[in-house]
């Protein structure tokens, strides 16, 4: 009863997300790199250890030559319990570059702020995903860059498959606001003892584009200390190009080896 009343509810929301998914002004296609730092967020398993885990970061840096210097603040706090996942990152950036008058002039001073939560609701197997970030540069071309996200989820079989729904919105200065469907999935099945298999992918949809992604694992444990991994990467991404009139269709394969070792 509790899996039925589940299905319909995401069911009603995906119906609800592709009723919203309407074009508001022309935009600039998203890139990978903001896609994936959507679907990160909420990838993480939840920790089932008897005590949260907690990470500050701090680091700063300045870079400096003879026609231009930078400088540049990174700031990441991170706690993960069994019941819930909170992450905020803050990063500042000014750069500057010399100019025809050979006087350094400043290029951007960029603060980008990222707040996502993912938590357990109440005492069943569902949980809700929040994502939202903020960059801003007014000496850019895009000024400003405001992202949102919010949806929900549920874990299945023991924590070893999570299934979820977003339903997002980005509004960009200089290039117009539309917004998203973000449906994913991740299952992490022991096959043998020593070999375990992992997948995780996700669909990005707008009215414009539709990007899928699948990222799959196969993990053998020679010892206590060191694992043989090989990741295979699917990607493919379909958009109109309006300037050429006709639909692109990219496609990205990716496979590698490598060995994990265990250092605790």
């Amino acid at each position: 009863m509790k899996h039925h009343i589940c299905r319909h509810f995401l069911a009603r929301i995906f119906i609800f997300s592709i009723l919203f998914l309407i074009p508001n002004k022309s935009f600039a296609i998203d890139s990978e790199s903001d896609r994936e730092k959507i679907v990160t967020a909420k990838s993480r398993k939840f920790y089932r250890g008897s005590r949260a885990i907690q990470s500050l970061l701090l680091s700063g840096n300045k870079d400096s030559d003879h026609n231009s210097k930078s400088y540049q603040i990174d700031t990441r706090y991170y706690y993960q319990s069994d019941r819930q996942m909170h992450e905020v990152n803050f990063f500042q950036k000014t750069s500057y570059a010399s100019s025809s008058s050979k006087e350094m002039e400043k290029k951007n001073e960029l603060y980008d702020l990222m707040v996502s939560n993912k938590f357990i609701l109440g005492e069943s197997r569902n949980y809700g995903v929040l994502y939202n970030r903020v960059d801003y540069d007014e000496l850019s071309s895009y000024y400003y860059d405001l992202r949102t996200a919010a949806g929900f989820g549920r874990v299945f079989f023991e924590d070893k498959v999570e299934i979820d729904a977003s339903v997002g919105y980005m509004d960009i200065k200089n290039s117009g606001s539309k917004s998203f469907l973000l449906p994913s999935i991740r299952m992490n099945f022991p096959i043998t003892r020593n070999l375990s298999f992992t997948q995780r992918a996700y669909w990005f949809i707008d009215y414009e584009s539709m990007d899928d992604e699948i990222r799959t694992t196969l993990k053998y444990r020679i010892n206590n200390r060191v694992s043989l991994a090989l990741n295979h990467i699917f990607e493919q991404r379909k958009y109109d190009d309006a300037s050429k009139n006709n639909q692109i269709n990219q496609t990205r394969r990716y496979f590698s080896v490598g060995l994990v070792f265990d250092l605790q």
